[in-house]
Formats: C-alpha cells, structure tokens, sequence
C-alpha cells in the first residue's frame, strides 16, 4: 500500500492526537488531583509543543478520547478485562465528563497564556509536586489503601510516583511523560543535597510497605 502525503499527515495526526489524550489522561493521574501540579504538567506539554492550536476540532477529538480512557480506567472495564471500580455510583459517568471538560479547558488555557517558568524551574517545580503528592497520597489520606488500580497501570496501593518514574524510569504509557520523568531523574542527580528534600515520612512509609527495599534505589 503507497500513502499519498495526505494519508501520511492524517496519521501523524492522529498518533499525536492519540498521545495527547494519553497525556491529557495520565495527567490527572500524575498530578494526583492537584490542580497545580497538573498546569504545571500542562506547561511542560506547551514546552515541548509550542506550535500546537487547541482549537475546537481538537478539543473535541481529546475530549472524546480521554473521556473513552477515563471511563475504562474508573468503570473497571480495561480492552475486555474487569477489575474492581474505582467509582461505582450512577453519576459515575457524568462526572468524568465533567472532569475531562475542566482538564481541556485548563490545557487550552496554559496554551493562552505567557509560560514564565524557564525548563529547568518547570522540572524542578513538577517534581517537588509529586514528591507532596506522593508523601499526601501515602501518609495522609490513605487513598491507595482503598482503591484498586486498573491493569496496565498499578497494583500497588502504596506506589510512589517519584520513586516509580522518576528514579526507577518505568515507562509510563506516554512517550512525553518518560521524556519528562528522564529529564526530571537528570536535575534529580544533579542535586547534591537530593535525598534531604524527601519528606522522612514518604520514605519510611513505603519501605514499611515493601520490605526488604529501600525508597533510594
């Protein structure tokens, strides 16, 4: 089969489209619900898309997307296989709507907008976030005691994002999250006083949950 130059650019829009929904989705699942780490991960994105219109077309195709993604992830419903759901309530389905709606709205919002933080300060900013978040998730509230995690993503309640990405560079699903986790792992080592800045609590927490290992690989 010979691809014309049309069909050429029809699928490079649509693996980038693609990509940008798994994005967009793994998004929320990074920023652990934290709307500024989640700019910050949108900016990153306007980094390293600079040229990218988020116009209606492509709103709407994300929106389709993500939300198809979202519903697998929190519906239990995974490419056929079944786990037990995150969200089992009636609304379930309307609220993620209504989610992917916000998180498109703040994309197209930071692609509006001035970026005032150089590369550098943008890694550094997004990693402290996660290194919260994760200290938040595993300390505080408890979450992932509770909540199962789909297949493909996570079966451990007591994950560390900053430990799992960052420094273990596991791949994410999405080839600008590994791209920015290993540009974050690169400041990371640069850091000569690195280790100080993990709360004690995130460290001594996950290694009570996995024993025999330790937080600093």
């Amino acid at each position: 089969m010979v691809l014309v130059e049309k069909d050429i650019q029809e699928q490079l829009s649509l693996s980038t489209n693609r990509e940008l929904a798994t994005f967009l989705f793994l998004s929320f699942r990074f920023s652990q619900g934290h709307k500024n780490l989640q700019q910050d991960l949108f900016c990153y994105l306007k980094m390293e898309y600079p040229m990218l219109e988020i116009d209606n077309r492509l709103s709407e195709e994300l929106r389709r997307e993500t939300t198809r993604m979202a519903l697998k992830y929190l519906t239990g419903r995974n490419e056929g296989k079944y786990h037990k759901p995150i969200i089992e309530t009636p609304s379930a389905e309307r609220m993620i709507v209504n989610v992917v709606a916000e998180e498109i709205s703040g994309l197209t919002a930071v692609f509006s907008t001035h970026q005032n933080k150089g590369k550098r300060e943008l890694i550094e900013s997004i990693t402290r976030g996660i290194i919260e978040q994760d200290r938040f998730m595993l300390t505080e509230r408890g979450i992932r005691q509770r909540q199962a995690s789909p297949p493909g993503l996570s079966s451990n309640p007591f994950l560390s994002h900053f430990r799992h990405y960052v420094l273990g560079q596991n791949p994410t699903g999405s080839l600008i999250f590994d791209k920015m986790f290993q540009e974050a792992k690169e400041v990371w080592d640069s850091d000569l006083e690195k280790e100080s800045r993990i709360p004690h609590e995130l460290v001594k927490t996950w290694e009570h949950h996995h024993p025999g290992q330790k937080f600093f690989q």
